[in-house]
């Protein structure tokens, strides 16, 4: 055989290999967003898809520790919610330094309330204890924490089947500062 017959073999062969039908289209890839549930999740392609190209699992912006019960993780988030509601009363600044009141009403009786600081991040606990005793309202001052937050008095008063309570407190500069009811047996 002569180069040109070779030359024209190979070229017959090139143009029968560019019109050969498309053997390998192009994967058919798709994209899915997920939600984490409760059990695993095994993501899929549809029937029509050859693979998945993005995967995306949606975020919850209630995924935060204090809706969280303290002691169990979330995927990877630490749960600090004790089950009490803390509610905020004041972030003090030098001229919120000193003798402040707190004024609630309860319905029921007996009850705790609570007060809490964060100064440096470390907690800061007091406690007054209201109840009744043989038709006599009382109120005990449980505890207070010292530096930052003092409990120095209460009182307690009935009214239309309410019970006014009011804490004297004194605290320190740079305290946030909350407090929580809590029902008591």
């Amino acid at each position: 055989m002569s180069l040109q017959t070779n030359t024209n073999k190979l070229t017959e062969l090139k143009n029968k290999a560019n019109n050969l039908p498309n053997q390998n289209p192009p994967a058919q890839l798709q994209e899915k967003s997920v939600t984490p549930n409760i059990s695993g999740l095994e993501v899929t392609p549809d029937a029509e898809y050859d693979g998945l190209s993005k995967v995306t699992v949606n975020g919850d912006s209630n995924l935060v520790p204090e809706n969280i019960k303290e002691g169990v993780s979330i995927f990877g988030v630490e749960g600090s919610n004790t089950g009490i509601e803390w509610i905020p009363i004041v972030n003090t600044r030098a001229p919120d330094i000193g003798t402040h009141y707190l004024s609630l009403t309860l319905e029921t009786l007996p009850a705790i309330v609570l007060l809490r600081d964060t100064y440096s991040r470390q907690y800061g606990f007091g406690g007054v204890v209201f109840g009744r005793m043989d038709n006599a309202l009382y109120y005990n001052i449980t505890g207070s924490s010292g530096s930052t937050l003092d409990i120095e008095s209460a009182t307690i008063t009935e009214s239309e089947n309410k019970f006014n309570i009011q804490i004297t407190y004194s605290i320190g500069q740079g305290v946030a500062l909350f407090y929580a009811i809590i029902p008591a047996e």
